[in-house]
């Protein structure tokens, strides 16, 4: 079976994410409702693109109004995917699980 996504971009997002994102779940205790979360800063934008098209979600430009001491505090990029991006991604890593056992 075909793989989706090129290995070594998976491997790149995954140690990208590990170095420079944050995992975290949305919830509603209200509406009994929980959403897994990822995002990811950057100065950047291309590093979010690249990651974009690996795992979605929207990257998003955010100035600063508050610059702080100094002009400190620079404009960034955000990336931010809520939920799966897809039924696709859970499958290629099912397949990349089975992969590691063959």
């Amino acid at each position: 079976m075909e793989a989706m996504f090129d290995l070594k971009e998976l491997y790149w997002a995954a140690g990208f994410l590990e170095g420079e994102g944050y995992f975290g779940i949305s919830k509603s205790i209200k509406q009994n409702w929980a959403v897994p979360n990822v995002s990811a800063t950057q100065v950047q934008k291309e590093p979010l693109d690249r990651l974009s098209n690996v795992i979605g979600g929207n990257v998003t430009f955010n100035q600063r109004n508050h610059r702080g001491k100094n002009n400190k505090y620079n404009d960034f990029w955000k990336l931010s995917l809520r939920g799966c991006r897809d039924e696709q991604l859970r499958k290629n890593h099912h397949e990349l699980e089975e992969e590691k056992t063959l």
